[in-house]
């Protein structure tokens, strides 16, 4: 863990440790950055919502009431108690992991049987937190840095399709010249923000891109219009209604919803071990008493996501890539962080703004991100990675992490209920590192002395 950082030992990097607390306006600037990929990832949760027809005031109470759930879970976890809260900044997001398995959960039994899942799933998840210092025999801080590589990488090839997906309109060639360069302002920005501007800058370098692109693409005319009609016909104040069905259960669908709690577990590990990282220059290992009260906080969140109506959650891949390459670690940001949420979620015209916001800079956005967790989880590999054994299992599982986003049509081609598993690249590549790491292991406890 992080013993005794001093000025000698801190990473050069790091701007704000877990303790450390900015002024107040830096944290609201810090804490806008952390707020526009919390409220992408609410894209998610539409999706799933979309599966089935439900009145579209359920829809937007449910959105909230999701909204409300991640500005708890993040002051719990930027508490620092003897028995809650990991006191770090963690901010929760939507959990890719429980997309798969919550479309088909909602398309068979509805959302009773949704938010049942989710519910069992969010037992697991804080059952896990108590028994995660065994984990490390199974799984080890490098596996858990590869999740986070391929988390990485994911959140950049999506950044990389969402710009493919851009619709060109059709215009004269000065005009689309215009068009072009625009769409490419927000990942300009961030580059010149964060390479050619002082440290002042640096620190805020994607919301100031955001904000100066949104303006750019809303005066001239680029952005959907449905979904400014959408803006400027929602209310501004709206009271969310919770859902009081009844949760429901499928021992067919426990699997699913238990093998992407397990994930969400070694991503926390991942998240915890990298931000940790950056604190000190001689890391010595993840604190574990802190990784488990991390981990029972985030199973808390997907338990109460279950309870009043959302899908699985999880510390957000995105919020640790802000603060792994901004170097801002400090716990204190959750307070206007959760503020600024917990507001959103009574505010439909605000939170639809940052929902609908354009995808160039979400693109941008995620490529920043991405390359940032890729940076950090190479930084804990390095250490490691001579070893023979370490450089086998992470390099074949990252091979065959990649050859889902390469080869997709192999693995769409298995059994149904093997896709539960291997419904990403994320999974695929823990599933092949995790099963040479026993091999090897086993082998090695077999081997003469």
């Amino acid at each position: 863990g992080i013993q005794n950082m001093n000025d000698t030992n801190r990473d050069p990097g790091l701007l704000y440790s877990f303790d450390e607390k900015p002024s107040f306006v830096a944290m609201l600037l810090f804490a806008s950055q952390y707020l526009i990929p919390n409220m992408i990832s609410l894209l998610f949760l539409i999706l799933v919502l979309q599966q089935v027809h439900i009145p579209p005031l359920l829809s937007a109470s449910l959105i909230s009431i999701t909204m409300i759930i991640m500005a708890i879970v993040n002051i719990l976890q930027a508490l620092k108690t003897k028995y809650i809260g990991s006191g770090m900044l963690l901010p929760p997001s939507i959990a890719p992991p429980f997309i798969p398995a919550s479309i088909i959960a909602v398309k068979t039994g509805g959302l009773s049987l949704l938010f049942g899942m989710t519910f069992m799933a969010g037992i697991i998840q804080t059952a896990l937190s108590f028994v995660v210092k065994h984990v490390k025999n199974f799984i080890p801080k490098e596996i858990a840095a590869l999740i986070l590589m391929q988390i990485g990488f994911e959140l950049a090839s999506f950044g990389i399709r969402t710009y493919a997906s851009l619709a060109v309109p059709k215009m004269p060639l000065s005009n689309s010249l215009l068009y072009y360069g625009t769409m490419a302002l927000p990942l300009m920005l961030i580059l010149i923000f964060d390479q050619l501007c002082t440290r002042a800058i640096q620190k805020y370098s994607i919301i100031l891109a955001a904000i100066i692109s949104y303006l750019a693409i809303f005066f001239l005319g680029y952005m959907n219009p449905k979904q400014i009609a959408l803006i400027s016909q929602s209310p501004w104040v709206f009271l969310p209604h919770v859902f009081f069905g009844k949760l429901h259960f499928s021992f067919d669908l426990s699997v699913p919803f238990i093998f992407a709690a397990i994930i969400c577990v070694v991503k926390m590990i991942g998240s915890v071990s990298a931000l940790e990282e950056i604190q000190v220059t001689h890391w010595k290992g993840p604190d574990f008493t802190r990784l488990a009260k991390a981990n029972f906080i985030d199973g808390l969140g997907t338990l109460l996501a279950g309870l009043f109506g959302s899908v699985g959650m999880n510390a957000s891949s995105s919020g640790i890539a802000l603060s792994l390459s901004k170097g801002v670690t400090s716990r204190f940001i959750a307070i206007p962080l959760a503020f600024m949420t917990f507001l959103l979620a009574f505010s439909p015209k605000v939170g639809f703004i940052l929902l609908y916001i354009p995808k160039a800079i979400m693109a941008a956005v995620l490529l920043d991100m991405g390359s940032a967790l890729v940076k950090s989880s190479c930084l804990i590999l390095l250490k490691s990675i001579k070893q023979f054994q370490v450089e086998l299992y992470v390099g074949i599982g990252l091979a065959v992490g990649l050859s889902y986003c390469v080869y997709p049509e192999i693995y769409q081609k298995l059994p149904p209920y093997l896709h539960l598993f291997l419904g990403s690249s994320i999974a695929v590549s823990m599933i092949c590192a995790v099963g040479l790491h026993l091999i090897f292991k086993l082998f090695k406890k077999q081997a003469p002395v």
